[in-house]
C-alpha cells in the first residue's frame, strides 16, 4: 500500500542515547536537522524527503506511523425518526 504521511513520536528513552534524530530534505535539497525530544511528535508528508539518522550509542526508542489514505464510500444510508 502507498504510505501518504509518517508520524514520528520520540518516546523516553530509559538509558538515553547520543546521535539519531531526523535529517529533512527541502524543495531545494537543503539539509534540515531535527533532534527530537522525549513527547515531540514530527509528522511528514509522503512527498518530504527524510531519513532517522543513526543511533552512536544507547538505544533511541521511536513510534513511527504510517498512515494511508483511503476512500470511504457510505451508501444506502437513511436516517429515521
Amino acid at each position: 500500500p502507498q504510505v501518504h504521511a509518517s508520524m514520528i513520536l520520540q518516546l523516553h528513552s530509559p538509558k538515553g542515547f547520543a546521535g539519531g534524530g531526523i535529517t529533512v530534505w527541502d524543495s531545494e535539497q537543503q539539509e534540515h536537522f531535527y533532534q527530537l525530544r522525549a513527547g515531540e511528535l514530527c509528522l511528514l508528508d509522503h512527498m518530504v524527503w527524510h531519513q532517522s539518522n543513526q543511533v552512536t550509542s544507547g538505544e533511541r526508542w521511536v513510534l513511527v506511523v504510517f498512515c494511508q489514505q483511503v476512500a470511504t464510500a457510505i451508501a444506502n444510508c437513511h436516517l429515521s425518526n
